[in-house]
Protein backbone atom coordinates (compact mmCIF):
# COMPACT_ATOMS: atom_id res chain seq x y z
CA UNK A 1 0.00 0.00 0.00
CA UNK A 2 0.92 3.83 -0.48
CA UNK A 3 2.07 5.62 1.94
CA UNK A 4 -0.76 7.66 3.74
CA UNK A 5 -0.65 10.26 6.57
CA UNK A 6 2.52 9.57 7.92
CA UNK A 7 1.52 5.54 8.37
CA UNK A 8 4.47 3.41 5.98
CA UNK A 9 3.20 1.15 3.88
CA UNK A 10 4.73 -1.71 5.89
CA UNK A 11 3.12 -0.84 9.16
CA UNK A 12 -0.53 -1.01 7.30
CA UNK A 13 0.21 -4.25 6.10
CA UNK A 14 1.85 -5.46 10.09
CA UNK A 15 -1.38 -3.60 11.19
CA UNK A 16 -3.84 -5.42 8.55
CA UNK A 17 -2.20 -9.10 9.14
CA UNK A 18 -2.27 -8.96 12.92
CA UNK A 19 -5.97 -8.17 12.69
CA UNK A 20 -6.43 -10.72 10.26
CA UNK A 21 -4.70 -13.26 12.53
CA UNK A 22 -6.58 -12.28 15.36
CA UNK A 23 -9.85 -13.11 13.60
CA UNK A 24 -8.43 -15.72 11.82
CA UNK A 25 -7.25 -17.52 15.24
CA UNK A 26 -10.82 -16.86 16.66
CA UNK A 27 -12.25 -18.15 13.53
CA UNK A 28 -9.89 -21.19 13.82
CA UNK A 29 -11.58 -21.77 17.38
CA UNK A 30 -15.14 -21.18 16.24
CA UNK A 31 -14.65 -23.39 13.45
CA UNK A 32 -13.26 -26.34 15.71
CA UNK A 33 -16.27 -26.23 17.84
CA UNK A 34 -18.45 -25.30 14.19
CA UNK A 35 -16.86 -28.72 12.87
CA UNK A 36 -18.35 -31.12 16.52
CA UNK A 37 -21.49 -29.39 15.44
CA UNK A 38 -21.57 -29.86 12.17
CA UNK A 39 -20.44 -33.43 12.30
CA UNK A 40 -22.46 -34.36 16.16
CA UNK A 41 -25.95 -32.91 14.97
CA UNK A 42 -26.33 -35.22 12.06
CA UNK A 43 -25.97 -37.81 14.82
CA UNK A 44 -27.76 -36.65 17.43
CA UNK A 45 -31.61 -35.74 15.18
CA UNK A 46 -33.08 -38.50 13.90
CA UNK A 47 -33.14 -38.58 10.33
CA UNK A 48 -31.50 -36.23 7.23
CA UNK A 49 -35.27 -34.78 6.69
CA UNK A 50 -35.09 -33.69 10.59
CA UNK A 51 -31.83 -32.22 10.01
CA UNK A 52 -33.03 -30.81 6.40
CA UNK A 53 -35.31 -28.45 8.48
CA UNK A 54 -32.48 -26.13 9.44
CA UNK A 55 -31.85 -24.97 6.08
CA UNK A 56 -35.23 -23.29 6.65
CA UNK A 57 -34.15 -21.58 9.37
CA UNK A 58 -30.68 -20.48 7.56
CA UNK A 59 -32.92 -19.18 4.84
CA UNK A 60 -35.20 -17.39 6.68
CA UNK A 61 -32.87 -15.69 8.42
CA UNK A 62 -30.00 -15.07 5.48
CA UNK A 63 -32.54 -13.42 3.36
CA UNK A 64 -34.51 -11.26 6.76
CA UNK A 65 -31.27 -9.78 7.21
CA UNK A 66 -31.34 -7.49 4.48
CA UNK A 67 -34.22 -5.79 5.80
CA UNK A 68 -31.33 -2.69 7.26
CA UNK A 69 -32.54 -2.18 3.55
CA UNK A 70 -28.63 -0.87 3.37
CA UNK A 71 -28.15 0.96 6.97
CA UNK A 72 -25.82 -1.64 8.72
CA UNK A 73 -23.63 -1.98 5.20
CA UNK A 74 -23.65 1.85 4.58
CA UNK A 75 -22.45 2.76 8.37
CA UNK A 76 -19.71 0.14 7.99
CA UNK A 77 -18.34 1.59 4.58
CA UNK A 78 -19.15 5.09 6.43
CA UNK A 79 -17.98 5.54 9.31
CA UNK A 80 -14.16 4.72 8.05
CA UNK A 81 -14.83 7.06 4.98
CA UNK A 82 -16.01 9.90 6.67
CA UNK A 83 -12.95 9.25 8.96
CA UNK A 84 -10.66 9.30 6.37
CA UNK A 85 -12.78 12.79 4.59
CA UNK A 86 -11.79 14.67 8.03
CA UNK A 87 -15.30 14.59 9.03
CA UNK A 88 -16.30 15.52 12.83
CA UNK A 89 -16.75 12.86 15.08
CA UNK A 90 -19.78 13.97 16.71
CA UNK A 91 -21.40 13.91 13.68
CA UNK A 92 -20.24 10.06 13.70
CA UNK A 93 -22.28 9.57 16.81
CA UNK A 94 -25.35 10.67 15.49
CA UNK A 95 -25.03 9.12 12.32
CA UNK A 96 -24.48 5.74 14.37
CA UNK A 97 -27.27 5.88 16.33
CA UNK A 98 -29.55 6.92 14.01
CA UNK A 99 -28.85 3.53 12.32
CA UNK A 100 -29.70 1.39 15.06
CA UNK A 101 -32.92 2.99 15.59
CA UNK A 102 -34.04 2.09 12.20
CA UNK A 103 -32.77 -1.27 11.79
CA UNK A 104 -34.24 -2.25 15.08
CA UNK A 105 -37.70 -1.26 13.29
CA UNK A 106 -36.74 -2.65 9.87
CA UNK A 107 -35.45 -5.63 11.53
CA UNK A 108 -39.25 -5.93 13.91
CA UNK A 109 -40.85 -5.52 11.19
CA UNK A 110 -39.38 -7.63 8.91
CA UNK A 111 -40.06 -10.25 11.66
CA UNK A 112 -43.77 -9.72 11.67
CA UNK A 113 -43.57 -10.23 7.65
CA UNK A 114 -42.44 -13.29 7.93
CA UNK A 115 -45.14 -14.60 10.66
CA UNK A 116 -47.90 -13.38 8.07
CA UNK A 117 -46.85 -15.05 4.71
CA UNK A 118 -46.45 -18.48 7.01
CA UNK A 119 -49.80 -18.21 8.10
CA UNK A 120 -51.94 -20.34 9.99
CA UNK A 121 -50.14 -23.46 8.69
CA UNK A 122 -47.02 -22.82 10.59
CA UNK A 123 -48.47 -23.67 13.48
CA UNK A 124 -50.93 -27.02 12.65
CA UNK A 125 -47.40 -28.43 10.87
CA UNK A 126 -46.09 -29.76 14.50
CA UNK A 127 -43.95 -28.50 16.82
CA UNK A 128 -40.47 -28.44 14.84
CA UNK A 129 -42.29 -27.11 12.02
CA UNK A 130 -43.66 -23.69 14.47
CA UNK A 131 -40.55 -23.61 16.11
CA UNK A 132 -38.50 -23.22 12.72
CA UNK A 133 -40.92 -20.67 11.68
CA UNK A 134 -41.23 -18.62 14.96
CA UNK A 135 -37.51 -19.20 15.73
CA UNK A 136 -36.66 -17.73 12.32
CA UNK A 137 -39.15 -14.69 12.82
CA UNK A 138 -37.17 -13.89 15.52
CA UNK A 139 -33.61 -14.81 14.05
CA UNK A 140 -34.50 -12.02 11.94
CA UNK A 141 -34.70 -8.99 14.26
CA UNK A 142 -31.62 -10.38 16.38
CA UNK A 143 -29.62 -11.11 13.66
CA UNK A 144 -30.40 -7.65 12.34
CA UNK A 145 -29.06 -5.79 15.28
CA UNK A 146 -26.06 -8.23 15.70
CA UNK A 147 -25.02 -7.74 12.36
CA UNK A 148 -25.08 -3.59 12.82
CA UNK A 149 -23.76 -4.09 16.24
CA UNK A 150 -20.83 -6.04 14.69
CA UNK A 151 -19.86 -3.78 12.16
CA UNK A 152 -19.31 -0.90 14.56
CA UNK A 153 -16.99 -2.62 15.86
CA UNK A 154 -15.09 -3.39 12.48
CA UNK A 155 -15.78 -0.38 10.98
CA UNK A 156 -13.80 1.26 14.42
CA UNK A 157 -11.18 -1.59 13.68
CA UNK A 158 -11.93 -2.91 17.56
CA UNK A 159 -10.75 -6.73 15.37
CA UNK A 160 -8.71 -8.09 18.84
CA UNK A 161 -12.28 -7.39 20.30
CA UNK A 162 -14.53 -8.51 18.43
CA UNK A 163 -12.39 -11.92 17.94
CA UNK A 164 -12.77 -12.57 22.01
CA UNK A 165 -16.38 -11.79 21.96
CA UNK A 166 -16.56 -14.29 18.61
CA UNK A 167 -14.82 -17.44 20.01
CA UNK A 168 -17.33 -16.83 23.74
CA UNK A 169 -20.68 -16.51 21.43
CA UNK A 170 -19.38 -19.66 19.32
CA UNK A 171 -18.30 -22.23 22.23
CA UNK A 172 -21.92 -20.90 23.96
CA UNK A 173 -23.73 -21.37 21.11
CA UNK A 174 -22.49 -24.57 20.11
CA UNK A 175 -22.73 -26.24 23.79
CA UNK A 176 -26.27 -25.11 23.88
CA UNK A 177 -27.35 -26.24 20.58
CA UNK A 178 -25.96 -29.73 21.13
CA UNK A 179 -27.69 -29.92 24.62
CA UNK A 180 -30.74 -28.48 23.30
CA UNK A 181 -30.93 -30.72 20.10
CA UNK A 182 -30.26 -33.74 22.14
CA UNK A 183 -33.06 -32.89 24.48
CA UNK A 184 -35.48 -31.39 22.09
CA UNK A 185 -34.48 -31.87 18.48
CA UNK A 186 -34.49 -29.35 15.85
CA UNK A 187 -37.31 -27.07 18.35
CA UNK A 188 -34.43 -26.92 20.95
CA UNK A 189 -31.89 -26.29 18.40
CA UNK A 190 -33.66 -23.10 17.12
CA UNK A 191 -34.78 -21.71 20.54
CA UNK A 192 -31.14 -22.02 21.82
CA UNK A 193 -29.86 -19.76 18.26
CA UNK A 194 -32.46 -17.22 19.58
CA UNK A 195 -31.33 -17.41 23.26
CA UNK A 196 -27.96 -16.80 22.31
CA UNK A 197 -27.74 -14.51 20.00
CA UNK A 198 -30.29 -12.26 22.15
CA UNK A 199 -27.46 -12.86 24.76
CA UNK A 200 -24.56 -11.12 23.18
CA UNK A 201 -26.83 -8.21 21.55
CA UNK A 202 -26.54 -7.43 25.34
CA UNK A 203 -23.03 -8.23 25.46
CA UNK A 204 -21.67 -6.36 22.22
CA UNK A 205 -24.15 -3.45 23.26
CA UNK A 206 -22.13 -3.02 27.00
CA UNK A 207 -18.49 -3.81 25.70
CA UNK A 208 -19.00 -1.10 22.98
CA UNK A 209 -17.62 1.33 24.74
CA UNK A 210 -19.32 4.37 23.47
CA UNK A 211 -23.16 5.57 24.64
CA UNK A 212 -25.42 4.05 21.99
CA UNK A 213 -29.10 5.53 22.07
CA UNK A 214 -31.55 4.50 19.41
CA UNK A 215 -32.99 6.95 17.44
CA UNK A 216 -34.31 7.52 14.33
CA UNK A 217 -33.37 10.66 12.38
CA UNK A 218 -34.95 10.50 8.72
CA UNK A 219 -32.44 12.84 7.55
CA UNK A 220 -29.37 10.92 8.76
CA UNK A 221 -30.87 7.46 7.83
CA UNK A 222 -31.73 8.98 4.43
CA UNK A 223 -28.02 10.14 4.06
CA UNK A 224 -26.90 6.67 4.87
CA UNK A 225 -29.37 4.87 2.83
CA UNK A 226 -27.94 6.42 -0.18
CA UNK A 227 -24.84 4.53 0.27
CA UNK A 228 -25.83 1.39 1.90
CA UNK A 229 -28.78 0.97 0.43
CA UNK A 230 -27.30 0.46 -3.53
CA UNK A 231 -24.61 -2.04 -1.28
CA UNK A 232 -27.34 -3.59 0.47
CA UNK A 233 -29.40 -4.67 -3.21
CA UNK A 234 -25.92 -5.79 -4.71
CA UNK A 235 -25.39 -7.82 -1.65
CA UNK A 236 -29.03 -8.83 -1.72
CA UNK A 237 -28.77 -10.21 -5.51
CA UNK A 238 -25.57 -11.95 -4.57
CA UNK A 239 -26.96 -13.87 -1.75
CA UNK A 240 -29.80 -15.17 -3.77
CA UNK A 241 -27.73 -16.25 -6.63
CA UNK A 242 -25.51 -18.04 -4.20
CA UNK A 243 -28.51 -20.05 -3.03
CA UNK A 244 -30.87 -20.45 -5.89
CA UNK A 245 -30.40 -24.25 -5.24
CA UNK A 246 -30.93 -23.90 -1.38
CA UNK A 247 -34.53 -22.04 -2.01
CA UNK A 248 -35.62 -24.70 -4.60
CA UNK A 249 -33.98 -27.72 -2.79
CA UNK A 250 -35.90 -26.41 0.87
CA UNK A 251 -39.27 -25.21 -1.65
CA UNK A 252 -39.61 -28.05 -3.91
CA UNK A 253 -37.36 -31.07 -2.99
CA UNK A 254 -37.13 -31.09 1.11
CA UNK A 255 -36.85 -34.52 2.60
CA UNK A 256 -33.26 -36.15 3.05
CA UNK A 257 -32.25 -34.02 0.24
CA UNK A 258 -32.25 -31.43 2.00
CA UNK A 259 -30.39 -32.61 4.67
CA UNK A 260 -28.11 -33.80 2.34
CA UNK A 261 -27.53 -30.41 1.21
CA UNK A 262 -27.09 -28.43 4.26
CA UNK A 263 -24.26 -30.69 5.21
CA UNK A 264 -22.99 -29.73 2.02
CA UNK A 265 -23.23 -26.22 2.35
CA UNK A 266 -21.49 -26.38 5.98
CA UNK A 267 -18.65 -28.05 4.54
CA UNK A 268 -18.32 -25.29 2.19
CA UNK A 269 -18.06 -22.72 4.59
CA UNK A 270 -14.90 -24.03 6.06
CA UNK A 271 -13.08 -23.24 2.46
CA UNK A 272 -13.76 -19.37 3.04
CA UNK A 273 -12.79 -19.40 6.54
CA UNK A 274 -9.27 -17.50 6.20
CA UNK A 275 -10.74 -15.84 3.27
CA UNK A 276 -13.47 -14.35 4.87
CA UNK A 277 -11.49 -13.13 7.65
CA UNK A 278 -8.92 -11.06 5.44
CA UNK A 279 -12.12 -9.48 3.73
CA UNK A 280 -13.65 -8.65 6.89
CA UNK A 281 -9.92 -7.00 7.84
CA UNK A 282 -9.45 -5.30 4.35
CA UNK A 283 -13.37 -3.57 4.51
CA UNK A 284 -12.35 -0.36 6.46
CA UNK A 285 -8.88 -0.11 4.79
CA UNK A 286 -10.55 -0.08 1.41
CA UNK A 287 -13.54 2.32 2.36
CA UNK A 288 -10.60 4.26 4.19
CA UNK A 289 -8.16 4.42 1.17
CA UNK A 290 -10.91 4.81 -1.34
CA UNK A 291 -11.89 8.39 0.47
CA UNK A 292 -8.33 9.25 0.42
CA UNK A 293 -8.80 8.81 -3.76
CA UNK A 294 -5.65 6.24 -3.15
CA UNK A 295 -6.25 4.04 -6.15
CA UNK A 296 -2.96 2.98 -6.75
CA UNK A 297 -3.16 1.44 -3.20
CA UNK A 298 -6.15 -0.29 -3.61
CA UNK A 299 -4.72 -2.32 -6.71
CA UNK A 300 -2.42 -3.13 -4.84
CA UNK A 301 -4.63 -4.93 -2.23
CA UNK A 302 -6.97 -6.53 -4.67
CA UNK A 303 -3.97 -7.91 -6.64
CA UNK A 304 -2.04 -9.12 -3.78
CA UNK A 305 -5.08 -10.36 -1.28
CA UNK A 306 -7.24 -11.53 -3.70
CA UNK A 307 -3.81 -14.12 -5.30
CA UNK A 308 -3.76 -15.30 -1.00
CA UNK A 309 -7.42 -15.82 -0.84
CA UNK A 310 -7.77 -18.09 -4.13
CA UNK A 311 -4.53 -20.27 -2.84
CA UNK A 312 -5.86 -20.69 0.79
CA UNK A 313 -9.27 -21.63 -0.02
CA UNK A 314 -7.71 -23.96 -2.97
CA UNK A 315 -5.28 -25.68 -0.53
CA UNK A 316 -8.41 -25.59 2.05
CA UNK A 317 -11.22 -27.34 -0.50
CA UNK A 318 -8.28 -30.30 -1.85
CA UNK A 319 -7.69 -31.19 1.82
CA UNK A 320 -11.65 -31.13 2.61
CA UNK A 321 -12.08 -33.37 -0.63
CA UNK A 322 -9.92 -36.00 0.71
CA UNK A 323 -11.14 -35.97 3.91
CA UNK A 324 -14.74 -36.27 3.03
CA UNK A 325 -13.70 -39.06 1.00
CA UNK A 326 -12.36 -40.90 3.57
CA UNK A 327 -14.58 -40.24 6.92
CA UNK A 328 -18.43 -39.84 5.73
CA UNK A 329 -18.86 -42.98 4.35
CA UNK A 330 -17.23 -43.99 8.36
CA UNK A 331 -18.81 -41.63 10.38
CA UNK A 332 -21.91 -40.62 8.23
CA UNK A 333 -22.80 -43.37 6.20
CA UNK A 334 -26.51 -42.20 5.81
CA UNK A 335 -25.36 -39.02 4.33
CA UNK A 336 -23.03 -40.79 1.45
CA UNK A 337 -25.29 -39.12 -1.39
CA UNK A 338 -23.89 -35.35 0.32
CA UNK A 339 -20.42 -36.49 -1.19
CA UNK A 340 -20.64 -35.12 -4.03
CA UNK A 341 -22.71 -32.03 -3.02
CA UNK A 342 -19.81 -31.51 -1.42
CA UNK A 343 -17.25 -31.41 -3.72
CA UNK A 344 -19.08 -29.18 -5.70
CA UNK A 345 -20.26 -26.29 -3.30
CA UNK A 346 -16.27 -26.44 -1.86
CA UNK A 347 -15.41 -25.51 -5.58
CA UNK A 348 -17.40 -22.85 -5.84
CA UNK A 349 -16.73 -21.61 -2.56
CA UNK A 350 -13.02 -21.22 -3.91
CA UNK A 351 -14.28 -18.97 -6.42
CA UNK A 352 -16.66 -17.33 -4.12
CA UNK A 353 -13.45 -16.23 -1.96
CA UNK A 354 -12.03 -14.37 -4.31
CA UNK A 355 -14.78 -11.65 -3.88
CA UNK A 356 -14.10 -11.15 -0.51
CA UNK A 357 -11.97 -8.03 -1.20
CA UNK A 358 -12.55 -7.96 -4.90
CA UNK A 359 -16.33 -7.24 -4.52
CA UNK A 360 -16.07 -4.55 -1.71
CA UNK A 361 -13.33 -2.65 -3.85
CA UNK A 362 -15.38 -2.49 -6.96
CA UNK A 363 -18.36 -1.74 -4.84
CA UNK A 364 -16.32 1.35 -3.55
CA UNK A 365 -15.21 2.45 -6.84
CA UNK A 366 -18.73 2.24 -8.30
CA UNK A 367 -20.04 4.36 -5.76
CA UNK A 368 -17.52 7.02 -5.96
CA UNK A 369 -18.02 7.45 -10.00
CA UNK A 370 -21.80 6.94 -9.61
CA UNK A 371 -22.71 4.06 -11.71
CA UNK A 372 -23.94 1.59 -9.40
CA UNK A 373 -26.56 0.98 -11.41
CA UNK A 374 -24.29 -1.02 -14.19
CA UNK A 375 -23.11 -3.51 -11.64
CA UNK A 376 -26.75 -3.91 -10.48
CA UNK A 377 -28.16 -4.71 -13.75
CA UNK A 378 -25.58 -6.95 -14.50
CA UNK A 379 -26.27 -9.25 -11.04
CA UNK A 380 -30.07 -9.20 -11.81
CA UNK A 381 -28.81 -10.71 -15.20
CA UNK A 382 -26.75 -13.45 -13.59
CA UNK A 383 -29.13 -13.91 -10.90
CA UNK A 384 -32.25 -14.40 -13.88
CA UNK A 385 -29.45 -16.92 -15.49
CA UNK A 386 -29.19 -18.80 -12.39
CA UNK A 387 -32.80 -19.12 -11.83
CA UNK A 388 -33.45 -20.35 -15.57
CA UNK A 389 -31.25 -22.61 -15.23
CA UNK A 390 -31.69 -23.86 -12.25
CA UNK A 391 -35.42 -24.31 -12.71
CA UNK A 392 -34.94 -25.87 -16.51
CA UNK A 393 -33.10 -28.41 -14.89
CA UNK A 394 -35.73 -28.67 -12.09
CA UNK A 395 -38.66 -29.17 -14.40
CA UNK A 396 -36.37 -31.47 -17.01
CA UNK A 397 -36.30 -33.70 -13.80
CA UNK A 398 -32.44 -33.29 -13.80
CA UNK A 399 -30.56 -35.00 -10.18
CA UNK A 400 -29.97 -32.83 -7.36
CA UNK A 401 -26.21 -32.90 -8.73
CA UNK A 402 -27.25 -31.16 -11.45
CA UNK A 403 -29.18 -28.60 -10.15
CA UNK A 404 -26.58 -27.43 -7.26
CA UNK A 405 -23.80 -28.04 -10.91
CA UNK A 406 -25.47 -25.50 -13.08
CA UNK A 407 -26.21 -22.53 -10.47
CA UNK A 408 -22.20 -23.54 -9.37
CA UNK A 409 -20.98 -22.94 -12.21
CA UNK A 410 -23.14 -19.36 -12.94
CA UNK A 411 -21.28 -18.30 -9.25
CA UNK A 412 -18.18 -19.18 -10.65
CA UNK A 413 -18.28 -17.45 -13.46
CA UNK A 414 -19.99 -14.43 -11.90
CA UNK A 415 -17.17 -14.36 -9.42
CA UNK A 416 -14.34 -14.06 -12.32
CA UNK A 417 -16.46 -11.44 -14.11
CA UNK A 418 -16.29 -9.85 -10.56
CA UNK A 419 -12.50 -9.65 -10.42
CA UNK A 420 -12.00 -8.86 -13.83
CA UNK A 421 -13.98 -5.31 -13.91
CA UNK A 422 -12.82 -4.75 -9.91
CA UNK A 423 -8.97 -4.69 -11.79
CA UNK A 424 -10.48 -2.46 -14.77
CA UNK A 425 -12.14 -0.10 -12.83
CA UNK A 426 -8.68 0.76 -10.82
CA UNK A 427 -7.12 1.30 -14.17
CA UNK A 428 -5.11 -1.95 -13.89
CA UNK A 429 -5.98 -2.77 -17.97
CA UNK A 430 -7.27 -5.58 -19.86
CA UNK A 431 -4.23 -7.34 -19.46
CA UNK A 432 -4.26 -6.55 -15.61
CA UNK A 433 -7.65 -8.00 -15.47
CA UNK A 434 -7.02 -11.22 -17.78
CA UNK A 435 -3.76 -11.68 -15.03
CA UNK A 436 -5.52 -11.33 -12.18
CA UNK A 437 -8.02 -14.06 -13.47
CA UNK A 438 -4.98 -16.07 -14.03
CA UNK A 439 -3.73 -15.87 -10.37
CA UNK A 440 -7.55 -17.61 -9.73
CA UNK A 441 -7.30 -19.95 -12.35
CA UNK A 442 -3.94 -21.52 -11.42
CA UNK A 443 -3.99 -22.34 -7.96
CA UNK A 444 -7.43 -23.95 -8.00
CA UNK A 445 -7.12 -25.61 -10.95
CA UNK A 446 -3.60 -27.16 -9.46
CA UNK A 447 -5.15 -28.00 -6.43
CA UNK A 448 -8.08 -29.90 -8.40
CA UNK A 449 -5.24 -31.90 -10.07
CA UNK A 450 -3.88 -32.52 -6.46
CA UNK A 451 -7.12 -33.79 -5.08
CA UNK A 452 -7.42 -36.81 -8.40
CA UNK A 453 -3.98 -37.75 -7.44
CA UNK A 454 -5.06 -38.36 -3.89
CA UNK A 455 -8.47 -40.06 -4.77
CA UNK A 456 -6.20 -42.60 -6.95
CA UNK A 457 -4.16 -43.31 -3.99
CA UNK A 458 -7.68 -44.03 -2.23
CA UNK A 459 -8.37 -46.40 -4.77
CA UNK A 460 -5.49 -48.18 -4.72
CA UNK A 461 -6.01 -48.98 -1.49
CA UNK A 462 -9.39 -48.91 -0.98
CA UNK A 463 -8.99 -52.31 1.27
CA UNK A 464 -6.34 -50.89 3.73
CA UNK A 465 -6.94 -48.88 7.02
CA UNK A 466 -8.93 -45.92 6.87
CA UNK A 467 -6.08 -43.91 8.65
CA UNK A 468 -3.27 -45.19 5.92
CA UNK A 469 -5.32 -44.48 3.28
CA UNK A 470 -5.87 -40.65 4.56
CA UNK A 471 -1.83 -40.64 5.27
CA UNK A 472 -1.12 -41.88 1.97
CA UNK A 473 -4.05 -39.85 0.08
CA UNK A 474 -2.51 -36.63 1.79
CA UNK A 475 0.63 -37.63 1.16
CA UNK A 476 -0.20 -37.47 -2.81
CA UNK A 477 -1.36 -34.19 -2.23
CA UNK A 478 1.32 -32.93 -1.09
CA UNK A 479 3.64 -34.41 -3.31
CA UNK A 480 1.84 -32.66 -5.73
CA UNK A 481 1.56 -28.97 -4.55
CA UNK A 482 4.96 -29.14 -3.49
CA UNK A 483 6.68 -27.56 -5.98
CA UNK A 484 4.31 -24.75 -6.77
CA UNK A 485 3.79 -23.87 -2.54
CA UNK A 486 7.59 -23.36 -2.65
CA UNK A 487 7.07 -21.16 -5.49
CA UNK A 488 4.20 -19.14 -4.35
CA UNK A 489 5.86 -19.04 -0.94
CA UNK A 490 8.90 -17.03 -2.77
CA UNK A 491 6.91 -14.90 -4.31
CA UNK A 492 3.90 -14.25 -1.61
CA UNK A 493 5.72 -14.69 1.76
CA UNK A 494 2.49 -16.18 3.10
CA UNK A 495 3.29 -18.98 5.24
CA UNK A 496 6.36 -18.09 6.77
CA UNK A 497 4.33 -14.62 7.98
CA UNK A 498 1.87 -16.75 9.22
CA UNK A 499 4.38 -19.21 11.30
CA UNK A 500 5.50 -15.87 12.58
CA UNK A 501 2.07 -14.13 13.34
CA UNK A 502 1.20 -17.70 15.37
CA UNK A 503 4.57 -18.23 17.02
CA UNK A 504 6.21 -15.51 17.83
CA UNK A 505 8.70 -12.66 15.85
CA UNK A 506 8.55 -9.68 13.90
CA UNK A 507 6.48 -9.08 10.95
CA UNK A 508 9.02 -8.46 8.25
CA UNK A 509 8.60 -5.72 5.23
CA UNK A 510 8.13 -7.89 2.79
CA UNK A 511 4.86 -8.97 0.37
CA UNK A 512 1.87 -9.97 2.05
Amino acid sequence: MVKDGGGTASSTRSGLWRNTLSLSVAGLLTTLVGIARALLLPKILATPTEYGLLLIVNLIAGFGIYAHLGVTTGVYRQIPYLRGAGIDEDEIDRLRNSGLGFVGLAGLSAAMVVLLIAGGSAFTSGLAYAAVIVGGAALVLLRNLTAYLTNLYQAERRFAQLARIEVVYSFSSVILTLTSAYFWGVAGIVIAQVAVELSFIVVYWARFGRPLRPRFDPGRVWGVLKIGLPLTVVTLLRYALENTDAVFIARFIGGDVGGFFRLALVVGLFVNLVPAKLGTVLNPEIAYQTGRRSDRGLLDNLLRYTEINALLSSLIAAVGAILIRVLLPLYLPDYLPAAPLSYIVMGRMVFFSTMMVAGNTLINQLLERRTMWRWIILQAAFLATAVGLVLWTYLGQGSVFALVLVNSAVICVYALVLCFFAVRELQGGFRGALAMISRILIPASICALAVLAGWTVLELFADGFFLWRLLGALAALALVLAPYLVYKERRLKLFGRLWRGIFGGTVSDGAA
